[in-house]
């Protein structure tokens, strides 16, 4: 019946589905496989999927509008988060770390600041991101020194003096 079903209809089955937590979650995952239209609403809401189904989808896919849903769902996980940032796609990270519902692990901090060093919006994301573990901010100063401190201090963060550049 699903396969057979026109996109129209499929998208509104989607709609409807996307926050009910008690479909079968080969349906659910049926869904998350089909267009965008239909795919990318129970992706942003469905509980239904497990840490492993989001993995899943995520290795399988490099279609970037499925990873930035991802990227942005109420509560990502360490795992889900850790599979993102091996996209290596900078729209998905610099999303991820926009995202403060989004638990990132400090191994994947630091895959972020070696993979992504040069590319200014994520390492603003970066910077913008509140409870960021201490070797982490510690690098980010040694790399960017007082860019830091201004980017902070715009933000309405504040600064600890033990990480204020001397000049």
């Amino acid at each position: 019946l699903m396969k057979d079903a026109a996109i129209h209809v499929r998208e509104m089955l989607a709609q409807l589905l996307k926050s009910n937590d008690r479909i079968p979650r080969d349906i659910a995952l049926h869904l998350a496989a089909d267009v965008d239209s239909v795919a990318l609403p129970m992706l942003a809401e469905s509980a239904v999927f497990s840490d492993a189904d989001l993995v899943s989808i995520i290795d399988a896919s490099r279609d970037i509008s499925k990873l930035l849903t991802i990227s942005q769902r109420e509560g990502v996980s360490v795992r889900v988060s850790d599979a993102l940032v091996e996209t290596r796609y900078p729209d998905v990270v610099k999303s991820l770390l926009d995202n403060e519902g989004a638990t990132i692990g400090e191994r994947a901090l630091e895959r972020i600041v070696d993979d992504f060093q040069g590319e200014p919006q994520v390492m603003e994301a970066m910077v913008a991101r509140h409870q960021l573990p201490l070797p982490i901010v510690e690098r980010l100063v040694r790399m960017h020194g007082g860019s830091v401190k201004a980017s902070a201090i715009s933000t309405g963060m504040k600064v600890p003096k033990v990480f204020t550049p001397t000049t």
